[in-house]
């Protein structure tokens, strides 16, 4: 007869945080099975060690997939000069004097590139016209676009866009 021992206070912790996770893990599938709009835009596959990449949900956006000239003729919290757009990870963040400037909305450079920022972040969804104190720019996923030239219609209202420039006609 195999003599049964008591499990140590840290067997006992172990024990318990692998029940705690496996809880966690069903009420997660559970939650995703009845919200699938809730699953990321990547989702790794654990069994096939692959990624699957699905469409973004654009939905939320202060704007529509079509395009939008919401951020025409904005007046940004800061000048074009002033604000330093930073890589972290995945991510170009603007900057202002070293610190993170979470309320800019407008067009700024990383010193190659022009591109639209929202709220602090490039947001690379983004296809419209925005602007900064030079005017405003034709945007395409995220970047001014100074190769279009040509007429962009959004919102009833129409722009003439020469090498990325956009006047309002």
């Amino acid at each position: 007869m195999a003599v049964k021992r008591k499990l140590s206070t840290k067997g006992k912790v172990i024990t318990t945080l692998i029940y705690l996770l496996a809880i966690a893990m069903v009420v997660l599938v559970i939650y995703l099975n009845q919200h699938p709009e809730a699953t990321e835009k990547v989702v790794p596959d654990v069994l096939s060690n692959t990624t699957t990449t699905t469409e973004f949900d654009k939905s939320d956006l202060p704007y529509n997939a079509e395009g939008s000239d919401k951020y025409a003729g904005i007046e940004p919290a800061y000048k074009f000069g002033d604000i330093e757009l930073r890589t972290e990870g995945d991510k170009k963040v603007a900057y202002y004097n070293n610190q993170k400037a979470e309320n800019y909305t407008g067009v700024c450079t990383d010193g190659t590139d022009w591109f639209f920022v929202r709220d602090g972040e490039f947001d690379q969804y983004y296809n419209g016209i925005a602007g900064n104190e030079m005017g405003d720019w034709y945007i395409k996923d995220g970047k001014v676009d100074f190769t279009y030239s040509g007429e962009f219609t959004s919102n009833s209202n129409t722009y003439t866009v020469d090498k990325g420039k956009a006047v309002k006609n």
